[in-house]
């Protein structure tokens, strides 16, 4: 059975998603909590395998509770908020920097086709996320890595970063981005899982975080070097020939639209070894095919380490395809890009040596 401590203040709202989430005969709610107060004394004492968290609690808020459960026992967190509440949107995103490992948008009406929909979804993140292991580690930062970037004589010049993240990258894209300059001479572009209805917040969020403007890559246009661009909602986003951007209504792949690996593989056929690729944190796999491509077509290519990540899923699932010239905390691969950005203005980089 699964295990699951469900955080609510609204008893209406308490019992509906409990009833939801009992609608799967392998889920079991092992408790309820209205106050954010009260959180870690019944984690501490229930153990759950997962959490669903709301946002606006007496005694202490979903925000704060789900930053003590990090610190003290770190267990799968999935937040329950409104998409209509823009203060509430904006804390769920905070949430997901604190460690929460993904954010779902509340229906107004549980009755009907929204809440059938809403109790699907529920329940699947719920089976895909319980068993997700979290490194508690990786929420504190990392000290300055002693064995960081490393190249070769060899020069070699850039045209884009890709970069893939999924649980745990909100956290990890804020604070390699905010190491990067205003004036970083590469356009970079993300594909970041995250729920329906929350990647144009996200993005928002992330600007504020980084002190630029993250916006949504349109089709068509042209990436210009230090921008940040994020992938629409539920497009994938690839390359045409001409190296702008282009829109895909392609099925799914796995399970995510948009797709890492769309992109990735993307970037190795249009741009070859012109490209950086970069997977962060997250569960699953997806990224790592995308990326042995790149590799193979001559990218330099990186993946963050176990220690810096919340969860190790996809740069591991690279690692095991040879995907990747060097796995790095992420500070380093900060470093990295640090280096190897200078090539916007023209200017020979190093082109890291490591086996193919």
């Amino acid at each position: 059975m699964i295990r699951i401590l469900v955080v609510e203040d609204s008893r209406m709202v308490r019992e509906l998603v409990v009833q939801a989430l009992q609608t799967d005969p392998e889920i079991a709610v092992v408790g309820t909590v209205s106050r954010g107060d009260e959180v870690l004394d019944r984690v501490l004492a229930l153990r759950p395998d997962l959490i669903t968290m709301d946002i606006q609690l007496p005694g202490l808020s979903g925000l704060d509770a789900t930053r003590l459960i990090m610190q003290s026992c770190p267990t799968p967190v999935i937040i329950l908020t409104s998409l209509t509440d823009d203060e509430e949107s904006r804390i769920a995103f905070r949430s997901l920097a604190a460690g929460a490992l993904m954010v779902l948008d509340k229906p107004v009406n549980f009755v009907g086709l929204s809440g059938d929909a809403f109790t699907r979804h529920l329940v699947q993140q719920v089976k895909l996320n319980h068993r997700v292991r979290m490194n508690a580690g990786a929420l504190e930062g990392s000290p300055r890595a002693a064995r960081g970037w490393h190249g070769s004589r060899r020069v070699k010049r850039f045209d884009v970063v890709g970069i893939g993240a999924s649980a745990g990258g909100p956290m990890c894209l804020s604070r390699l981005l905010s190491g990067l300059p205003g004036d970083f001479g590469l356009p970079i572009v993300v594909v970041q899982h995250i729920s329906r209805g929350f990647t144009q917040g996200f993005a928002t969020w992330l600007g504020d975080q980084i002190g630029r403007p993250v916006v949504l890559a349109r089709d068509r246009a042209k990436p210009e070097p230090g921008s940040v661009y994020l992938s629409p909602e539920d497009i994938h986003l690839e390359f045409d020939a001409s190296g702008s951007f282009q829109h895909s209504g392609a099925p799914a792949l796995r399970g995510h639209r948009p797709s890492v690996d769309v992109l990735f593989s993307s970037l190795a056929q249009m741009f070859r070894s012109r490209a950086i690729g970069v997977l962060l944190t997250g569960m699953g796999a997806d990224g790592a095919q995308g990326l042995k491509k790149m590799r193979d077509a001559g990218a330099t290519t990186f993946a963050q380490d176990e220690a810096t990540s919340l969860v190790f899923g996809m740069p591991q699932e690279a690692l095991k395809l040879r995907a990747v010239d060097q796995v790095l905390p992420l500070n380093a691969i900060g470093d990295a890009l640090l280096e190897l950005g200078g090539t916007g203005s023209g200017l020979p980089v190093q082109e890291n040596s490591g086996p193919r």
